[in-house]
């Protein structure tokens, strides 16, 4: 997918700097249209809801939304939101875990980077993440883990 990501970056990018239309389609409307098909391309990387350890809810589109989950020993991954652009996005991504056993961590992938948002003692995140092209994702890591994990990701101002 990685490779993939690039050959598409590097054709908009030649798209881009020649500047050409095709049959009266303009550079802007094609990178969009583009912009949509790495989109719903990425969009396989996320969980299937059947698979789900949590519940979760699409806001207005995979990079913003609501999560929720209520755990018994469960070990795993939820992808949870993100996907694969050509565009840049400011996200505000807060919630809480509350933790009876084993460990949840929520893990978030910014191109090759992953970083983990530091949750307080009282298991509350709440973090800021400008999100640049390519593949960017947010996620939770479950570890026999028992209780609770709520997220909220909305967009924010750049």
């Amino acid at each position: 997918m990685k490779g993939l990501s690039w050959i598409c970056v590097v054709l908009c990018a030649a798209l881009l700097l020649t500047g050409c239309q095709w049959d009266g389609i303009s550079t802007e409307e094609l990178l969009e249209d583009f912009d949509g098909f790495l989109e719903q391309l990425s969009q396989s990387q996320l969980t299937k809801d059947t698979a789900l350890i949590g519940v979760q809810t699409y806001g207005e589109d995979a990079y913003a939304g609501g999560y929720f989950a209520d755990c018994v020993r469960q070990t795993g991954r939820d992808v949870i939101f993100g996907g694969a652009s050509i565009q840049e996005r400011f996200l505000h991504c807060y919630g809480s875990i509350t933790t009876e056993s084993g460990e949840a961590t929520v893990r978030i992938r910014l191109n090759g980077k992953v970083i983990f948002p530091e949750t307080g003692a009282d298991g509350k995140f709440d973090t800021e993440l400008h999100l640049e092209p390519g593949e960017n994702y947010i996620m939770v890591d479950y570890d026999h883990f028992s209780g609770n994990v709520e997220m909220t990701c909305e967009y924010a101002e750049g």
